[in-house]
């Protein structure tokens, strides 16, 4: 399992292992397309828009939607799942190739 965590170390959401190596099904399940890291990205993106809309309940702070979706595109949690992301989708594509044939 992999865990996500906020900038606190608060851990915000676990999830199956991305990667394995040069598993090739489990990357095409992870990173082809309609895959499983666009479903948890979502997922992602709402749990890091209902910290902030804590944080900004805690300290009585008022603030809109609109704003709450920006602060959770920056959150340094679901900055940390693209930048997982990005890797895997790397493996994936160097994996795809070796599937083809390509050296």
């Amino acid at each position: 399992m992999t865990t996500i965590s906020d900038s606190d170390g608060v851990e915000v959401l676990a999830l199956p292992d991305m990667e394995s190596g040069d598993d090739y099904p489990r990357l095409a399940a992870w990173f082809a397309g309609f895959s499983l890291f666009e479903n948890y990205r979502k997922v992602i993106l709402s749990q890091c828009r209902e910290l902030e809309r804590a944080k900004r309940a805690l300290t009585g702070e008022k603030t809109t939607e609109a704003r709450l979706d920006d602060l959770a595109h920056i959150h340094p949690a679901y900055l940390g799942y693209l930048a997982e992301g990005l890797r895997g989708k790397e493996k994936y594509a160097i994996c795809h190739l070796k599937q083809g044939g390509v050296p």
